[in-house]
């Protein structure tokens, strides 16, 4: 006879590699670190281990952590709360949204709390629809700190950094410490892409990293598409594009029009 925790265990490792494959196959488009099982703290009685650390040069690192629970596990489960889920069978689990706090406050002290850190739970089994008919103050509670399976269906990695300040910028020197003290090696030309740089414009000063230099430097006219995830910086992208150009656009008297889909973006980018 199979245990429980057997069981669970088991659909929580397959749905650790449900979500780590995501997110490494688009490691590239996120422009980020994707580190399987990074090394959160040492003790004596053994390694707190994460499932999973994004390290992102403009907002930090997010520390993720997933669970196997699916849609049909959810009418079995008892209660969320005190650190667990309980089962009507008894048997309990860790609740992953206070797990994964608990390892961020770990990072935090590991590091001296000078790096921004953000936490973030995954379900690739459970759709959201159905976590919230189950559990509708939960849901409200934690739906932006969780990725459910639609999320990932839709490659919907913009809830990633949601809620995360963008003027968070990471050095090169920044990236290789945090790599090294989450238990992982980075290739020095992975380092260079991902790395923020600062640059000095007539408006004050801005933090990008190479994808967003070449942008801004190398559009010489006609159409330029911005691609990228829900999320990532693409409007950013575009103002920072604006400023850049502005100095020189207002000495040949050429002026910009920017359209966009909605009025709270409107008022976004006016400002």
């Amino acid at each position: 006879m199979i245990s429980f925790s057997k069981f669970r265990n088991d659909f929580d490792s397959m749905a650790e590699k449900i979500a780590y494959k995501k997110l490494k196959t688009l490691e590239r488009e996120l422009n980020a670190i994707i580190i399987n099982h990074p090394k959160i703290k040492r003790s004596l009685i053994g390694n707190y281990t994460a499932d999973i650390a994004i390290i992102h040069g403009n907002f930090g690192v997010i520390l993720c952590e997933v669970k196997g629970i699916r849609d049909k596990d959810l009418h079995n489960i008892e209660y969320i709360g005190n650190g667990k889920i309980v089962f009507s069978s008894g048997e309990e689990i860790k609740d992953p949204w206070e797990q994964v706090s608990k390892y961020k406050n770990m990072l935090l002290e590991k590091t001296g709390g000078i790096f921004y850190i953000a936490k973030k739970v995954i379900l690739p089994y459970t759709s959201s629809s159905q976590f919230k008919k189950h559990f509708p103050e939960l849901y409200n509670l934690y739906k932006d700190d969780t990725l459910f399976k639609d999320d990932l269906d839709k490659l919907n990695f913009g809830k990633l950094f949601l809620g995360i300040p963008t003027n968070v910028s990471l050095s090169k020197d920044d990236i290789r410490y945090l790599c090294e003290t989450l238990g992982f090696k980075i290739k020095e030309d992975k380092l260079n892409d991902i790395s923020v740089y600062k640059i000095t414009t007539p408006q004050g000063i801005f933090y990008y990293d190479k994808k967003v230099i070449s942008i801004l430097k190398e559009y010489n006219g006609g159409l330029k598409i911005i691609r990228g995830l829900a999320g990532t910086g693409k409007t950013i992208t575009l103002l920072q594009f604006v400023l850049y150009k502005a100095p020189e656009l207002r000495r040949e008297l050429k002026k910009i029009g920017i359209f966009c889909f909605d009025k709270p973006l409107y008022e976004y980018l006016k400002k």
